[in-house]
């Protein structure tokens, strides 16, 4: 089984290649595309549709277009907390989505598909 996953800068998509085809897998909310935003609410590190909903409510809490600086040593300061560029957020936004469709896929059982 191949995954992809595409960081993009405005939404994220992550993909399953079966027999030769992408099959997008859709995120908690059943939307293929996510948002790539990242926020703090109520103490959790949330992305998505609800972290851009709190990032237009609440700009101070939320992080968005920072595809671009990943890697760089820019922070974000996202109410109390600084953060690097939140590519952590992403990757468990990935992970998240892929264990619920797929359990087999969880970290403990990469490498024995």
């Amino acid at each position: 089984m191949h995954i992809g996953i595409d960081l993009g800068t405005t939404n994220s998509l992550i993909v399953v290649f079966r027999d030769g085809k992408p099959e997008p897998i859709p995120n908690a909310l059943g939307a293929v595309l996510t948002p790539s935003v990242v926020a703090i609410k109520d103490g959790s590190l949330i992305v998505g549709d609800t972290a851009r909903e709190v990032s237009q409510a609440q700009p101070a809490m939320a992080a968005a277009l920072f595809k671009r600086v990943m890697g760089t040593e820019r922070r974000y300061k996202l109410g109390r907390e600084e953060f690097g560029a939140p590519l952590r957020a992403m990757r468990f936004w990935a992970a998240r989505t892929l264990q619920r469709r797929w359990p087999a896929i969880s970290p403990r059982n990469r490498g024995r598909m």
